[in-house]
């Protein structure tokens, strides 16, 4: 069987050391080992930054964007905007996470009761999100938190692409027996900042020990020290530190918050998973005293979790597999991979999306309180309006189109034009719709104003 894409591009940020990053160094190398031309593509802005050492392990060059017919484009749900300019490539955005995707991020406000109790600032904005957009790429997630958000939210259903877990730095190390690493938990200062320092507080007993600025070798031997690794905080997507932690022998102890709350995303054991509610920190301090007095028995019961992490490649290869070669989209990631395969084109794919007619244009998530937005809408299409014609102005006057800062690619100008014309269209409707209710307004205007005159000259009127 052919190939699906001449070429696929992935966008990362060069120089930037995160889960996120490493994920998309694995997906290039996923498709290299299998046989594809697959490339990375610098992020705008990133392109002098140094690339990670510590991602050379992957095989994963870098290449300039081709926009053509039979190439991919990948591109991180925090540009996910930045996919409308390709008129060629096949576009797919790869949810790494959900609330650091600046369309989610402000939801975080609403369904979590911790959000608060931290240093970061939690964002109170979101930007609109490109329903019509949306549903012309191909949607990947990383977690089934993702997944289900997405397909509850918006009726998408995306297709299941995870990362795995490099076990080799843990292999390397002579981990210490549960019971013989003391009274120390490791937490990622980054999350939860303020909770654990209120945990911290409640046992007095206990070293915490912060896993911040350390390289890769540094994390790997200071979690292999650790009794737990504790993390309390907001899981935007499936994090790769409890796994890292995992491997290294710690007991692993998460809040069910975000990815945290799917036993399929982080399969520990129901106590090791606690619940976000009020009395959080203080059933917190009892499961780290219980661990602590029996390390082995808490250490045993997550031995299939341990495993599962191992084997994280060999799943995230069948993935890739399914995906960009085979053409198999929308598996949420419970299907059992010896199943037949079934090819489908990225076309066919696309057009068994929901039934529900996708919207034309930007449209703003709404919160649950938002009420009324008619006039918040209408604002946005003025806005929209103004923009798109100060940018047809300049293609007519012979400038260059606006670049995109993430792709470096500029939208063809039939495209404005197109947006233009429906744009204009929205606006002559709902100057119709006002012109109809300002003659409707005039005349009740009119009417009571009749209906006034009628009442004074009853009460002035000679009695008969």
């Amino acid at each position: 069987m052919g190939a699906r894409h001449d070429r696929i591009y992935v966008y990362y940020p060069r120089g930037s050391r995160s889960g996120g990053p490493e994920a998309l160094h694995q997906l290039v190398d996923s498709l290299r080992r299998q046989g594809e031309e697959a490339f990375l593509v610098p992020i705008g802005g990133t392109e002098t930054e140094e690339r990670v050492s510590e991602y050379a392990q992957y095989d994963a060059p870098e290449a300039e964007i081709r926009d053509a017919d039979g190439s991919a484009v990948v591109l991180p749900e925090v540009w996910f905007g930045s996919l409308g300019v390709f008129e060629h490539a096949t576009p797919y955005c790869w949810w790494l996470s959900i609330d650091n995707s600046p369309a989610f991020a402000a939801d975080w406000r609403y369904r979590d009761p911790w959000r608060q109790v931290t240093r970061h600032a939690v964002p109170t904005e979101r930007p609109p999100l490109d329903i019509g957009l949306l549903r012309r790429v191909v949607n990947l997630t990383q977690s089934h938190y993702a997944w289900a958000y997405l397909f509850t939210r918006l009726g998408t259903s995306a297709s299941m692409l995870s990362d795995y877990t490099d076990p080799a730095p843990y292999d390397a190390l002579e981990l210490a027996a549960p019971g013989a690493r003391g009274r120390t938990v490791a937490y990622n200062p980054v999350k939860a900042d303020l909770i654990t320092e209120v945990l911290a507080g409640l046992l007095p007993d206990v070293t915490f020990v912060p896993l911040v600025g350390l390289t890769r070798s540094e994390l790997a031997a200071t979690l292999a020290d650790s009794a737990i690794y504790l993390d309390l905080g907001f899981h935007p997507g499936k994090d790769r530190m409890p796994r890292e932690a995992a491997l290294a022998g710690a007991t692993v102890v998460v809040a069910r918050r975000g990815a945290g709350a799917f036993h399929v995303d982080t399969p520990l054991p129901s106590e090791h998973r606690l619940l976000p509610t009020e009395d959080m920190i203080e059933r917190a301090a009892e499961v780290v005293r219980s661990i602590l007095a029996d390390p082995d028995s808490h250490h045993a019961r997550q031995q299939s979790y341990r495993e599962a992490v191992r084997t994280e490649r060999e799943r995230f290869d069948e993935q890739v597999r399914r995906i960009f070669v085979e053409g198999r989209l929308g598996d949420d990631g419970t299907e059992p991979f010896e199943d037949a395969p079934v090819v489908i084109s990225t076309t066919t794919a696309l057009s068994h999306q929901p039934s529900n007619p996708p919207a034309e244009g930007p449209v703003t998530i709404s919160d649950p309180d938002s009420g009324d937005r008619a006039g918040a809408g209408l604002e946005t299409v003025r806005v929209l309006f103004e923009q798109w014609r100060a940018q047809v102005a300049a293609l007519s006057a012979g400038a260059p189109p606006a670049i995109d800062q993430v792709t470096g690619i500029e939208p063809p100008a039939e495209r404005l034009l197109r947006e233009l014309d429906l744009t204009r269209a929205r606006l002559k409707k709902v100057r119709g719709k006002l012109r109809a209710r300002d003659k409707e307004l005039a005349y009740l205007r009119a009417e009571g104003h009749r209906r006034g005159v009628r009442a004074v000259l009853g009460r002035i009127s000679p009695r008969r």
